[in-house]
């Protein structure tokens, strides 16, 4: 996501303090998205694994209640794709706030001459 919308992971030692502060934190934000998104391909997988397991007759061995098999699982991936929701929101407003710091400013547009009326006396 940081490569799509800066063109890679900015660097921290050869900008202003503010630049590289906040390069600093968008390499955190995106190291958490990036552990978020592992956490739910993982909870995903396994949720998608138990139910291709009951689409196939494979559950019968199982011990005990099999229902809410997904309960928890699919609690768990809701949580974790909220918690990526507002992980990529966060991330897309530092990376934002960093291309607003570091772009150069345009130059000041000159005035262009005003053309008064001319006084007819």
């Amino acid at each position: 996501m940081v490569r799509s919308l800066l063109g890679g992971l900015p660097a921290r030692s050869s900008q202003p303090a503010p630049a590289a502060a906040l390069a600093g934190l968008i390499r955190e934000a995106a190291d958490l998205l990036d552990g978020i998104q592992e956490q739910l391909e993982s909870r995903a997988g396994y949720a998608v694994d138990q139910l291709t397991r009951i689409a196939e007759g494979r559950d019968q061995y199982r011990h005990g209640a099999t229902d809410g098999v997904l309960q928890l699982a699919g609690l768990q991936v809701e949580m974790l794709a909220a918690r990526r929701g507002d992980a990529v929101r966060h991330l897309t407003a530092l990376c934002t706030a960093y291309q607003d710091l570091v772009r150069p400013a345009a130059p000041a547009a000159a005035p262009s001459p005003s053309r008064r009326p001319v006084s007819r006396r």
